[in-house]
């Protein structure tokens, strides 16, 4: 008991830290990713340029694959800490976890809507994935996308009404977007090759994602109406997982090009390219937050 409670003590201490940080008047932006730097998968943050590095999760368990809140106040991640990986969210002010959703299937690769009022996730709990919504609270759970249909990793548009997503059809993994309704607005890439992990711009103009189109992973950019099409990053390695700075300028990404996964950020014409971890483990799937003007977390 006093070693739970030791622990309860260390994650209240830490989320009161990086509450107090987050409220602070730098508008600096926040990375959150998943490492294995202290042994199994958890989920640190760390300021934009890799100073000021905080753990939030501590479990025996993966956690993994981390989203922010609009408001930069809650943390939702996937964990197989009950077993199979289910959605959590985590309230960086308090430390509290909340687990919002229950089935014994994957639900994966939360992303929050711009709004704060729902998690979009994917699930393979009727078979092949499709895309969920819920909300923060875990009601009003809902499939958006249909049956038959191979689909994942959502990306909410800045707006919120609609959604990237990786979508298999037709035999062409390709990205795609959705509306709310799981209708099939736009088909944004159509290449032999499988694209993947796409993230909206916060400027709404452009689509960033994973690719092998080069025969490895690599990242793209793209509008959103499919034209202009360029890559941005291609190291040597699997380049993925791309992330937006705030003001859709730079990209966070992960490469495994160095021999281990690290996390680098480089603008979108592929210049000024800036390694930010550094060490033997691996740090993945980037996220990135920063406070909006006018609203930098306070209260």
């Amino acid at each position: 008991m006093a070693k739970k409670n030791g622990f309860i003590i260390a994650l209240s201490l830490c989320a009161v830290l990086l509450a107090g940080a987050l409220a602070g008047e730098s508008p600096e932006g926040w990375i959150a990713f998943h490492s294995t730097r202290d042994g199994n998968r958890e989920i640190y943050v760390m300021r934009e340029d890799g100073a000021d590095l905080r753990r939030i999760t501590d479990h025996p368990a993966n956690d993994r694959l981390v989203a922010w809140s609009p408001d930069g106040r809650s943390l939702a991640f996937e964990s197989n800490r009950e077993g199979n990986f289910e959605i959590y969210v985590i309230d960086t002010t308090t430390g509290e976890t909340t687990r919002l959703t229950h089935h014994h299937a994957e639900d994966s690769w939360a992303e929050w809507s711009p709004n704060g009022e729902s998690i979009a996730f994917m699930s393979d709990r009727t078979g092949g994935f499709g895309i969920y919504t819920i909300r923060p609270d875990g009601t009003d759970l809902r499939r958006i996308t249909p049956e038959g249909v191979e689909c994942s990793q959502p990306s909410f548009s800045p707006d919120g009404l609609r959604l990237a997503i990786g979508a298999l059809i037709d035999d062409s993994d390709d990205i795609w977007i959705i509306d709310l309704e799981g209708n099939f607005v736009q088909r944004v890439t159509e290449h032999p090759g499988v694209d993947w992990s796409p993230a909206w711009s916060p400027d709404g103009s452009m689509i960033a994602f994973t690719t092998n189109r080069l025969g490895r992973a690599s990242i793209w950019v793209v509008n959103v109406d499919g034209t202009n099409l360029r890559c941005v990053v291609d190291l040597p390695g699997a380049d993925e997982f791309p992330a937006w700075s705030a003001d859709s300028s730079r990209i966070a990404f992960e490469t495994d090009g160095a021999g281990g996964e690290e996390i680098y950020t480089i603008r979108i014409d592929g210049t000024d390219l800036q390694q930010i971890t550094d060490n033997r483990a691996s740090d993945c799937c980037p996220a990135w937050w920063q406070p909006k003007r006018g609203d930098q977390n306070s209260g």
